[in-house]
Order: C-alpha cells, then structure tokens, then sequence
C-alpha cells in the first residue's frame, strides 16, 4: 500500500514535472525569474517589459497604446532589414564567389601535380628499367667471365658487346678473389700484358687505401684481395687497374653485403678521377656476385659495372623527353640516396632541360633545402614531387621540381558572375525576408507567452517539493523522533517490572511493536529524503579517520541483535582498519544492506566482513544465508520504487537506490555477488560488496594523527589514591574514533595496566555491559549514527535497568549534568576530556573513591 502511494506521488510530480520540461531545465532552488527566462533564452528584460506592460496597468488605453507601439516598430524596421538582409545576401555571394576561387585554383593546382606526378611515375618506372639493363649486363659479363674462356682480348671483346647494345657505362670490371699466395702471379701476368700492350700505363700491382690515407698505395699483405684484374677501356680507368676494392671501408660493406646475399649491390656515391673538381657528377658501382651455387659456401668473384649518374638520366630522359619538359618551367630532376639516412639523404645527381634539347647539370643540393624551396611560392605554383626507388640493395629518392602558372581565366570569369548574380537577387530577398519576419515576430510573441507560462509551472513545482521536504523533516520527523526516545524509557520502565507481574508479557510485546512501527516510519522518511538529496547534489560528505570495526561494524551489529534474532551475527574484520570516510553514511549503507538481510533470514548467520582487497582499497561485504535474490529481479535491482521481496510487501523500493547513491557520492561501487553461495543446504544467500575508493591508514599515521591532537602532558609528580599495579577495566563510549584513540592514550600514559575497550554507540555499549563486567564506564551524551541511536542518559538509564554496578561518568560539552545523575551516573565531567597527568589522577582517584 505504501509502495502504491510513492508510485502515484511520483507519476503525479513527473506528469507536473514534463509537463515544465518541453523547453525549460529543472530550475534551482533559489533561481529568479530571470535565471529561468535565460534557461529558454529569453532575456530577463524582455520579460519585465511584458510582465509590466501586462501586469502593471489593466486600462484598455494603457494595452492599445503599448499595441500601437509594437505595430509601428515593426513598420519603421521594415526598409532597415531590408537592406540589412540584401547586404547578407551580397556578403554571402561574394563569400561563394571567394569559395569558389579558392576551390578553382586547389582544382587546378590538383590537376598540375597530378600531371606531374604521372611523369614522375612514368619515369621512375623507366629508370627501374634501365637499371635492370644494367643489372642484366652484369650478370652475361659474370657469366662469360666464370666460364672458363676468360682472357683479356676476350674480355675486350665482351666489353664492345655490351657497349654495342647502347648501355651507357664508365667502365666493365672482372674483380676475382685472389688470395695471398697468388698475388704474385696474378701482379706478374698483369705487368707483363700491359706493358706488352699498353707501354703508356704505368703499373705498380695491388694497390689500395691504407691507414686511412684517401691516396691509393701499394697494397699490403692481406689474406685475400678483390682486385680490379680486368677493366675495360683500360686506357680511361688506368687508376683503378688491381685497385683492391677490400681497402675501401665503404666497398667493403657493399663486398660483404654481395657475399653474404648473393643479390647484386650499389655502392655508396664517388667521384671518378676522370671527372673534373668540384663537378657534381657522381658515379656508382653495380656489384653482381652471380647466380647461387648450391656447392659454393659464399660467391668468389664479383662482375661490376661503373655507371655515371648523368649518363643514367640521359638514358631516362631523351632529346624528346627532354623537349617537352620544356614547358614546364623550371624542371629539375634529382637523385637522392636514403640507403643509409633518410633524414639526410645523400646528393646523386641532378640535371635539368637546356634550351638545345640537351641535359644540364645541376649543382650539388640538399633534399631539405628543396622542400623549403617549394613551400615559397611565386606568381607561379612550385611543385615539389618525390618517388621512392628501390635498386638492388639501395633505395633512391627521385624528385621533380617544377614551377607550373595555374590556367584561372575561367575560375575568375565563374567568380566575378557569382558576385553579380549575388546583387541582383539582394534586393529581391530583402522583400521576401522582411515579410517572413514579421510573421516570424508574431509567432515569437506568441511563444515567448507559451515559455513564461513554462517558467511559472516549473517554479511552482520546485517550491512544492521543497515545501513539502521542509514539512516531513520538521512536522513528521521531529515528533518522531520524540516519540522513539519517549519509547526507550517506557522500554526501560517495563523491564524493570517484577517478573512476576502477569502483564510485564504484554506491555513488553506492545512496545516492540510500537517500536518496530515507528522505527519502520522514521526508516522510510529518512531513506526518502536522504535519496532526495543524493540524487539532487545537495548532500555534502563529512570525512575523517574512521575505525571500520569499532564504528561501523559493531554499531551495526548491536543494532541488529537488539531484535532478537535466531540467527548468528559475526564479524570478521581485521584490527585497527581504519580509513578516511564519511562515517555516518557508510554506517547508514551498511545498516540498510543488514538490514535487508536480517528480513530474510530465518536460520543460519549474517556476516559483516571487512578487508583489504588486492589493489589496496578497503572492501566491505555483508553475507547472509537467507533465500537470495531472484534472477529475474537482479537487473532492477538498484532502480528506485521496486517491488518489495518479502512476502509481507513491506519493503518502501528506495533502501537500495539509496544505498547505491551514498556508495557512488563516496567515490565507490556497489554491486551484488551473483557466484556467492552460503553453503546451507536449500539457501543461495546473498553477498552485497561496497568497495571504497580509499586505502587503509597505516597504524604509524594513526598513532602520528593522535599525536599532533593531543595537548603536551605536565610532568607533574601528583600522588594518586589509585594503585598503579591495580588492572582497571573501562569501557569508553564516543562515536569520535580520534577521541577514543586520544583518550586511551592519555590513560595508558598514566596507567598502562588499566584495559580500555571502546564503544562507538549506546547499543554497542549496552551489549558489551552486559556481557561483561566493567569497572568504570564513561558515556558521551550526544553520539551520531546514521540510525536511531541511545543519548548518553538513556544508555545509562538502561544499563542501570538492566543491573550494571559499575562506575558510571557522563561526559558532554554541554551541562546536563542533572539529566546524567537523574538518569543513575555517578558524577559528571565536561569536555575536553582531562590531557595532563595532574588532570587524569585526580579523575581516577574519584573513581577509586566509588569504588571503595
């Protein structure tokens, strides 16, 4: 019945609610009507004009006057949007006109580096080719030279072959391995051929680079050699006769990289003898180490031809090639080498079309510098364009610079008659706008009376619900809270009948129900507006460092064993976990969760346990071995005004969403273990984890904490009345964890034998009194929990009930000395609980003195 009714008060305010809600947010508490009129963005004085031209006089002259006005604004606004609305429309043309200039020369620039990029291609897909000429004719040289006919008329013979099929080459070269102990056969049949046949060279054997020295010099001894034997013509390559290529570091890595591969090879850029100083013509040597043979653990002698970058362009790029470049300003090709760093590519060669047809040279130039070069444009377009080569082992970069003078004739025809036709439609529209905003003002009046309707409706919702909050929490609330606190002691009064009293039975049960009614009641205002808060952001965390077994755990299990239970409660919670929350709330999450589980369970136990999970988060979980949770109820479980699980259909649906809001303000989750299984047979159980988004605090900055609150002890030397050896018991009630800590501290300092034990609320320390025996009890009058909880004089009015002798002291900041005497303590001592030694003897021996 009570779940019915909190459906229909919230269907009724969400219909109310809607209905503010088409154009208008949910207004704050304490906004004005001009904070609303902004919400649906209408300013606030547009509103007081209309509010007072409506509001502030009801003459039928005062309304035709203020119509009169609106209609003549509008009639002398006409000429001025008019000509407002066609300077839009020529502004607008003359933006597509520009857009469609920009978008013309992109198209053009586009359909220029397109072109070019299609030459680009063409003729690095040429230059693949005529490196593949070279790559072939490497390969017949190593084959006719590994053939067995080799001699050096042959190999002239095989030099004019090549020749003669128009590859365009410095020199062919047969480089054989020839060992240490060759070397002089192979020195004396080269000094006999060429001084027999070509008198005019000067030969001096194996020569290479030694010690670093650039200079070739006689070669010496080394294990193995790669020199030079065979080189045709020899007369222009005279330098490099029995030159051992091994010498040369940078050879030597292309050598080693043939051997070990068997894939022909480029070398690293050089400059020939033959070329002059300071010329930017390179050269480079092509290595083939001939076809895998299977036998042969690595290839022994090397075929090489010298190829002129230049006479390699040459051969991409003809006279009729070289013709049409020509008109395309400013072309320029270049080579570069990226094999080695891409960052700083290695400059190969560079040619450019010349007037004759022929190919210039280009001086030599960065790759970087070229880039900077076509981000600098002209009144020509600058097109810079690059393609990746891949030649044996090394990869080339080949550019195309080309300066290109964009065709716009017709992009600018186009935008020159955009424009024009953008004048001629201006005056047109503004006639056409004109008349559509007049309309337009007439349906805004009518919408803008629509909205401030709105505004009303959601002011008068938000002061109803705050309204009706104020009237629970003061006219429901507060009576019932008396009426729990006048229960205690009619509670009290009825056990201390005689048992013999025929009617203590009745009078007893009469008041637990009346307890349970209320306690129900005051449960649901609480969790009602308590969810009100959460979900509107109005509810604030106070943290501080809380004890979670002392001030979460056993408050709540004392709670719950006060019903008289047939199950077990157990707590398992390691010591001293403490952490930084806000104790009230997780003790009302915890409440509510054990709660819910105490409805349940009719045999077995309820565990209220408490870790450190593995990411270091304080993780807290209730158990029980009741019936468990549906699975077709699990997926709504948190959502609020759910249909009850009992079979009585008590439940209000809002505990759980309320629980999950408190966790979620905490920064923490809350969900249910749906593996959990409590082990009783016929009973699943249900396992509901809270995991805190906090880590415990050490003991070490507990005990620091405790430290900087405490005051500096007198060392006063104060004879006490009682015996330091005596083992006192105390138990000290306070819902304040520091001062729990803080005054056990002082005590020990004093007293180290005396045993403290702790309570965090009445009902914890009416438990604990009453199983176990105390000698001196001090009780804090004022402790707060997120449930009903004893004052400090009903926790001593009950405990005398119930026949506790020990020595009671109240404590409280503020004097109620007589209501604690009234109520059976024995003295009263005010806070701040006493600091110095002096202070804390002269308490005990007041103590000692009852107890005597």
């Amino acid at each position: 019945m009570l779940r019915s009714s909190l459906k229909m008060i919230q269907s009724n305010g969400n219909s109310l609610h809607n209905d503010s809600k088409i154009m208008v947010d949910e207004p704050a508490p304490n906004n004005h009507n001009g904070d609303q009129a902004k919400a649906v963005g209408i300013s606030s004085e547009s509103l007081e004009n209309d509010s007072g031209s409506s509001g502030t006089s009801s003459s039928d002259g005062v309304k035709r006057s203020f119509f009169c006005w609106r209609w003549r604004s509008v009639e002398y606004s006409v000429f001025g949007l008019e000509i407002c609305f066609a300077g839009l429309i020529i502004f607008v043309g003359i933006g597509l006109a520009l857009g469609f200039l920009l978008v013309g020369i992109n198209n053009e620039r586009e359909r220029t580096v397109l072109s070019v990029d299609n030459v680009v291609t063409s003729k690095a897909s040429e230059l693949q080719t005529a490196f593949s000429d070279y790559v072939v004719a490497t390969a017949w040289i190593h084959q006719f030279a590994t053939s067995g006919l080799l001699t050096r008329e042959s190999f002239r013979e095989l030099y004019l072959s090549v020749l003669a099929t128009g590859l365009d080459f410095q020199a062919a070269e047969f480089i054989p391995n020839v060992t240490h102990a060759d070397r002089a056969a192979s020195e004396a049949e080269a000094e006999a051929y060429y001084a027999a046949n070509y008198p005019q060279v000067n030969y001096q054997g194996f020569t290479g680079f030694e010690g670093g020295n650039c200079v070739p010099q006689q070669r010496s001894n080394q294990s193995f050699y790669f020199p030079v034997h065979y080189v045709e013509p020899v007369l222009d390559n005279a330098a490099a006769i029995d030159f051992d290529l091994y010498s040369s570091d940078s050879r030597r890595m292309t050598i080693d990289l043939v051997l070990q591969t068997w894939e022909p090879a480029v070398t690293a850029r050089l400059r020939l003898v033959q070329e002059k100083e300071g010329s930017s013509a390179y050269s480079v040597l092509l290595l083939y180490p001939g076809a895998k043979n299977v036998t042969a653990l690595e290839p022994r002698d090397l075929a090489i031809l010298v190829i002129r970058i230049p006479a390699l362009l040459e051969r991409v790029f003809s006279k009729q090639d070289s013709k049409s470049l020509q008109n395309l300003k400013g072309t320029k090709i270049y080579l570069f080498d990226t094999t080695h760093n891409d960052r700083f590519p290695q400059f190969l060669g560079g040619v450019a079309p010349a007037d004759d047809g022929s190919l210039r040279l280009l001086p030599e130039t960065e790759l970087q510098e070229l880039k900077e070069q076509s981000s600098v444009t002209g009144d020509d377009e600058l097109i810079f364009t690059m393609k990746e080569l891949k030649f044996a082992s090394s990869r080339w970069v080949m550019v195309f610079l080309v300066e290109k003078e964009l065709e716009l004739t017709t992009v600018i025809a186009g935008t020159f008659l955009i424009a024009f036709c953008s004048l001629l439609i201006g005056s047109w529209f503004a006639c056409t706008v004109s008349r559509a905003h007049y309309i337009t003002r007439l349906k805004a009046d009518a919408r803008r009376e629509k909205t401030r309707n709105q505004i009303q409706n959601a002011q008068e919702s938000a002061r109803a619900e705050r309204e009706l909050n104020d009237f629970i929490a003061h006219e429901v609330r507060n009576p019932l809270s008396a009426a729990l606190s006048a229960l205690t002691f009619v509670d009290s009064a009825v056990s201390g009948l005689d048992k013999g009293d025929e009617q203590k039975a009745t009078l007893l049960e009469d008041t637990r129900v009346i307890e349970v009614s209320l306690k129900y009641i005051n449960d649901l205002l609480r969790n009602t507006l308590d969810l009100h808060c959460s979900q509107s952001g109005q509810m604030k965390l106070k943290t501080s460092q809380t004890d979670i077994r002392r001030d979460i755990l056993e408050p709540v299990k004392s709670m719950l064993s006060r019903r008289h239970n047939e199950f077990e409660i157990v707590i398992d919670c390691p010591a001293d976990l403490v952490a930084i929350v806000d104790r009230l709330r997780l003790e009302q999450v915890v409440m509510n969760l054990a709660g819910n589980a105490a409805k349940f369970v009719t045999v077995g136990y309820i565990h209220l346990r408490a870790a450190v999970s593995v990411d270091n988060k304080v993780e807290i979980s209730i158990e029980d071995s009741g019936p468990g949770i549906p699975k077709e109820k699990r997926t709504t479980l948190f959502l609020k005004y759910q249909e009850s699980l009992d079979t009585l259909n008590q439940g209000t649906g809002i505990g759980l969403c309320l629980c999950q809001n408190l966790v979620a303000l905490m920064d923490g989750d809350l969900w249910l273990d749906e593996s959990y299984d409590c082990g009783i047979p016929g009973f699943t159980g249900t396992r509901m984890v809270v995991k805190l988004n906090v880590s415990p605090i050490p003991p070490s900055e507990v005990v620091q904490s405790l430290k900087k609150m405490s005051k500096h002890e007198s060392n006063d030397n104060v004879t006490s009345l009682l015996e330091p050896s005596k083992n006192l018991k105390i138990l000290f009630v306070e819902d304040e964890m520091i001062l729990r800590k803080l005054f056990a501290r002082v005590v020990k300092r004093v007293y180290p034998e005396v045993e403290i034990e702790e309570a965090a609320c009445g009902e914890a320390a009416l438990e604990m009194a009453k199983n176990d025996q105390f000698d001196v009890i001090f009780v804090d009058q004022y402790m707060a929990s997120a449930n009903k909880t004893l004052l400090g004089t009903e926790t001593v009015h009950a405990m005398r009930s119930a026949g506790v002798n020990s020595v009671i002291v109240g404590c409280s900041a503020n004097d109620v000395r007589d209501t604690f005497m009234d109520a059976g303590a024995d003295f009263f001592v005010f806070k701040p609980f006493p600091q110095t030694k002096s202070q804390v003897r002269k308490l005990f021996d007041r103590c000692a003195q009852l107890l005597r």
